[in-house]
């Protein structure tokens, strides 16, 4: 995934969190913005679609709230992304 998309998703998050984007790094605990299950619906949503992927909620959720990070997501999306291919 080229650094266009990382910027996507940082973009998309902002969004859903209604956020500057300039407040978000790779490591950005994203809790702390008020991440919640519903947000993250919304988001994982948006990357199925944007990046033709399937992600199973159970193990997106478990994987997201573990370590919830624009980085995080953007490995999560690179991992399925070679799985699915």
């Amino acid at each position: 995934m080229a650094e266009q998309d990382l910027a996507a998703i940082r973009t998309h998050v902002a969004h859903v969190l209604a956020i500057d984007v300039g407040r978000l790094q790779d490591d950005t605990d994203l809790l702390q913005f008020g991440l919640d299950s519903l947000a993250l619906v919304e988001i994982f949503a948006w990357l199925e679609a944007r990046f033709r992927i399937a992600i199973a909620m159970g193990e997106g959720l478990a994987t997201l709230f573990e370590a919830p990070t624009v980085g995080q997501l953007h490995a999560f999306v690179r991992s399925s992304m070679r799985r699915h291919s």
